[in-house]
């Protein structure tokens, strides 16, 4: 996915879980962003993604419960040009999810 974005970020819902058995129906929202590559005239554009993750789980011989199911459904979108930045921004520290150890996130544990 990197290859198609610059950035994104993926936030769960609300969640719809009914169990029978060891099978369980779920359904959960979610809310895709993603920051599109600069075009040729260095166009940014921002796609909001919404929809559901539709689903079967599965615990057998009373195990972990497990996805045995999947469907993603496209509820709604949106695409907008990046045409300013909020400026209050510099108000907090600034940085970019590396996901190695130049991140915030790595040295709180340290």
């Amino acid at each position: 996915m990197r290859k198609g974005f610059q950035f994104t970020f993926h936030f769960l819902g609300n969640s719809l879980i009914e169990i029978e058995g060891n099978r369980a129906a779920c359904e959960t929202y979610f809310v895709g962003y993603h920051r599109l590559h600069p075009e040729a005239d260095g166009t940014e554009k921002d796609v909001l993604f919404g929809g559901r993750y539709l689903g079967v789980h599965e615990s057998r011989n009373r195990g972990p419960w497990l996805i045995a199911k999947r469907m993603v459904v496209h509820d709604w979108n949106r695409l907008d040009r990046v045409t300013e930045l909020w400026p209050s921004v510099e108000a907090f520290e600034q940085g970019v999810h590396t996901g190695g150890n130049t991140d915030f996130v790595y040295h709180l544990l340290k």
